[in-house]
């Protein structure tokens, strides 16, 4: 009688065995005829999205067996920050987010966080901080990014006459006046200027820290010459 010695299968396990949370990776198995996965599956290819040990056993046609074990390893994705910020319209503003080295998408923003308002309207806008980590895992968080309108205070024009004050009016109150003549909290003085119109300026900050302001003309007055005629030597 002859006796045949059949060689074994090779049994062999090709796919990606490092994946991301939230990903799965397809195991193919080959070398045989039929295969039995650890996890109960008789096809040749798996999907798996869990970390651990995957074994096939590989039969031939000759009934021989191979076993072969891979182990997939599941990496987190990295954990993203990114903060709220506001800016006052028309200015730019460097957006935080952690880890560094990320990547910002959306409105306003450019690839390395600097938000500029300057093309915007006031109100919200949400960008997306997103980082691939060494392992090409990805992560990103959401931010909020507030536009707020500037103040728009307004500054009554004055006159006064050459060599007196004036207090100046304007809201909201709590500004600050500039300009010749002006003191900080508005008391315009004359002593030193001659007649004309000057130019003041009145700024407002806000609880946002925004920054409006406008313009009044205070017109100083020349005085009148009083002259008296008539005889001054009578009978």
């Amino acid at each position: 009688a002859t006796v045949t010695i059949n060689p074994l299968p090779i049994a062999e396990i090709s796919g990606t065995l490092e994946i991301c949370s939230g990903s799965s990776t397809t195991l193919t198995a080959s070398g045989g005829t039929s295969y039995e996965w650890s996890t109960g599956a008789t096809t040749a290819a798996i999907t798996v999205g869990t970390a651990g040990d995957y074994t096939v056993t590989v039969t031939d046609g000759n009934g021989c067996v191979d076993e072969e074990t891979v182990k997939v390893i599941v990496n987190d994705n990295p954990t993203v920050v990114a903060e709220d910020a506001s800016v006052c319209l028309g200015e730019s503003i460097q957006l935080s987010a952690t880890p560094a080295g990320g990547t910002w998408s959306g409105t306003g923003v450019s690839a390395t966080g600097l938000f500029d308002s300057s093309a915007l309207a006031a109100g919200g806008y949400e960008v997306t901080y997103s980082v691939t980590d060494a392992n090409t895992c990805d992560g990103s968080d959401s931010a909020t990014v507030t536009v707020n309108v500037l103040p728009e205070p307004v500054a009554q024009d004055a006159s006064v006459c050459l060599g007196a004050t004036v207090q100046l009016g304007a809201s909201p109150s709590g500004g600050i006046w500039s300009g010749t003549g002006v003191s900080p909290t508005g008391l315009f003085d004359t002593t030193g200027l001659p007649a004309g119109d000057y130019e003041v300026t009145y700024t407002v900050t806000d609880s946002n820290t925004c920054v409006g302001e406008t313009t009044a003309t205070v017109t100083i007055n020349p005085l009148p010459i009083a002259e008296i005629s008539g005889i001054l030597e009578i009978c």
